[in-house]
């Protein structure tokens, strides 16, 4: 999916090591900042598509 390695790497780290069905068709799409809607059942890595982004993207508080 030609991922980032430091996105990788936090991926890794929480234990993701190949993405579900579900995360392929919708992570790239994310990362591109297009708006994405996704219908799926339970445990297909939903959360998972949605959060993870680079992290030049993530809202600062």
């Amino acid at each position: 999916m030609n991922l980032k390695t430091e996105l990788l790497r936090g991926v890794y780290a929480h234990g993701l090591e190949r993405p579900s069905a579900f995360q392929q068709r919708t992570i790239m799409p994310v990362i591109k900042g297009n708006d994405v809607i996704a219908q799926a059942q339970s445990s297909t890595g939903k959360t998972a598509a949605f959060s993870i982004r680079p992290p030049e993207d993530r809202p600062q508080f």
